[in-house]
């Protein structure tokens, strides 16, 4: 029996099989489908094609001699394949891209005792010339001012190189307002980086500036300091009328301690300076160690006369370096050599502190304690009254230390002195001088 070809009723194409339906359009068929739905058997026509009924009606006629197996639909091509490691390289691209080139730069630190200068712009040192600092400065739109007439002789005007208005630089990607370098004359000596509060604050400026050259030391709501050997780095969020509160200003400063070349500031607590050791002070004029400092500025002269008799007149020279004694904090300690009429060299030399009317017992307490180690129990303690009596003159009288403790609580107008044994010497005086009306405590450690 000759096997019959069954075609689809609706679309016209072979059926393969037993298919239950068209695998081109999916129509549902059966054995006898394509014969039901014309009511009869295709018959071939005269061209020898067979015919089959579509849905419209209209017979539509194929040749199976030319039919050599069933026809499938074509699958499409799944183009976008090619897409994805395209996709996956631009994405790798677009970061790399963005990290090279907007990422702010890896934060380098630095030892606050190590630089001298500004490390962030451009590696300015203090000292240099303006040439020399404009040769590094590679920002465009940079200008000089004043600076011609400072080289003309006029050392009272002093110089900069600033940034223009619109010039653009970034400080680890913080974007800033305006950088300025000041002259001393012809020498850099200050560096100062102005920060627009619409752009940053202070706390994220401060907690950068930690990041670089660690805790400062002092740090407060609107200030804080980091204080280094040869550079002096404040951060201030004060208000300034000239810029209606809208800057947070980094200054890269020359320390006050770094004029005094003489002077170290290595040695042990009880000597910070060296002036038992190394630098010989009792060899040598109070001139060797104001060189090259300003008058009135660095460093003050003062003739003293004794109003008793006995007593000679003398000088005293009085250095303002900044360096903490004793736990006394920076900017209220201070240096005094004294030298009489006919010497020459140095005869005494003090390290002076002010002291608080709250703390004054626990700072002399401490500083009793650690003269005490170096050089033994003290010997003696004197009061004098720096108010004079008509029958009693200038009070003076021995008493002991826990007395004296008494008598600064009370705050008792005075001038107190406990003196240790001689050493290689000189003799340690530790003293404390009231002011009758309580303005200021002023101490000295004496040799």
């Amino acid at each position: 029996m000759e096997k019959q070809i069954s075609y689809c009723p609706k679309c016209g194409y072979l059926l393969s099989g037993n298919a239950p339906f068209c695998l081109f359009c999916g129509t549902p068929v059966s054995g006898s489908t394509a014969a039901s739905e014309a009511g009869r058997p295709p018959q071939p026509t005269e061209t020898g094609a067979s015919p089959c009924v579509g849905h419209t009606g209209a017979q539509v006629f194929f040749d199976p001699s030319q039919i050599t197996g069933s026809v499938l639909p074509v699958k499409k091509k799944r183009r976008w394949l090619w897409c994805l490691p395209v996709g996956i390289a631009v994405i790798l691209i677009a970061v790399f891209v963005s990290y090279r080139f907007l990422a702010p730069p890896k934060v380098i630190p630095h030892d606050i005792n190590e630089i001298k200068g500004c490390p962030e712009f451009y590696g300015v040192t203090f000292g240099m010339s303006v040439d020399e600092a404009s040769a590094l400065i590679e920002v465009e739109h940079k200008v000089r001012q004043g600076i011609e007439r400072s080289a003309a002789g006029l050392e009272n005007e002093n110089g900069m190189i600033f940034l223009k208005e619109g010039a653009a630089w970034k400080l680890y990607g913080i974007p800033v307002e305006s950088v300025v370098c000041r002259y001393d004359v012809l020498e850099m000596e200050s560096v100062y980086i102005f920060f627009s509060r619409k752009e940053t604050s202070f706390q994220q400026v401060t907690d950068l500036f930690c990041e670089i050259y660690g805790e400062p030391a002092q740090l407060e709501k609107d200030y804080c300091i980091w204080k280094g050997k040869w550079t002096q780095i404040e951060i201030m969020d004060f208000t300034d009328s000239n810029t209606n509160g809208r800057e947070i200003t980094v200054r890269y400063a020359v320390p006050p301690s770094s004029k005094f070349g003489r002077l170290s500031f290595d040695g042990p607590a009880h000597d910070p300076c060296g002036f038992l050791d190394h630098n010989h002070v009792f060899d040598r004029l109070p001139e060797y160690f104001v060189e090259g400092l300003t008058l009135e500025e660095d460093y003050s002269v003062e003739e003293i006369v004794p109003t008793v008799e006995g007593y000679e007149s003398f000088t005293k020279y009085t250095l303002y370096p900044r360096f903490d004694y004793f736990g006394v904090e920076a900017g209220k300690t201070a240096i005094t050599f004294d030298i009489g009429e006919n010497a020459d060299a140095i005869e005494i030399v003090s390290y002076l502190f002010l002291l608080d009317e709250e703390n004054v017992c626990e700072r002399m307490e401490y500083m009793k304690e650690q003269l005490e180690e170096i050089y033994g129990e003290y010997e003696g303690c004197d009061y004098t009254s720096i108010l004079f009596d008509e029958e009693l003159g200038f009070e003076h009288y021995e008493t002991s230390f826990e007395d004296m403790l008494t008598m600064f609580e009370s705050g008792q107008q005075g001038i107190y002195t406990i003196s240790f044994r001689n050493a290689d010497g000189y003799r340690p005086v530790l003293s404390l001088t009231i002011d009758p009306k309580k303005a200021y405590y002023e101490g000295y450690v004496s040799y």
